[in-house]
């Protein structure tokens, strides 16, 4: 009978840690102590309890982890920051492994790194920048650099014309 209470200071513990915490790893913990509880309130051996409950925690942790988060996950909105990935710019100054360019993107100048830091990319040339890391955009070449024209050439030219 010790069991049954002990299963349910486990489980109230484990969902408490979880409110806290939102990891998504005491509420599968829970789960297994649940069903060592009602395992203790059928008469089983508290080894095969604590056997199954264990069981099923990592089972579920490993199984259902996973799922659960790219399912709660998936409405989250992208930052201003992950919009900027796939965008086209001109770099203002060359880049190469021994030094890192700028290029002007949104009205703001960013220093610029090449994703292949082998390459070495001529001021001018059209890159598409593939991530953000701390304040350097990573670039590589863009595809169809000779017809894509980026924001900022569409921007000047409207200047021009005012």
């Amino acid at each position: 009978m010790a069991w049954i209470y002990i299963w349910l200071g486990v489980v109230v513990v484990s969902l408490i840690l979880e409110f806290v915490t939102m990891e998504l790893v005491s509420v599968w913990v829970s789960i297994g102590a649940f069903i060592g509880m009602i395992l203790a309130l059928c008469g089983v051996n508290y080894i095969v309890q604590l056997v199954v409950a264990i069981l099923i925690s990592i089972g579920c942790i490993l199984g259902l982890r996973k799922i659960t988060l790219k399912f709660l996950n998936k409405n989250q909105d992208k930052t201003n920051l992950d919009l900027v990935i796939g965008s086209h710019v001109k770099l203002l100054e060359d880049v190469s492994e021994e030094k890192n360019g700028s290029a002007k993107y949104n009205g703001v100048v960013w220093s610029v790194k090449c994703e292949d830091e082998t390459k070495k990319l001529k001021a001018g040339t059209l890159v598409e920048i593939v991530k953000v890391e701390g304040n350097k955009l990573i670039v590589k070449k863009a595809q169809n650099a000779k017809q894509e024209e980026t924001k900022e050439d569409k921007t000047d030219k409207k200047l021009k014309k005012s």
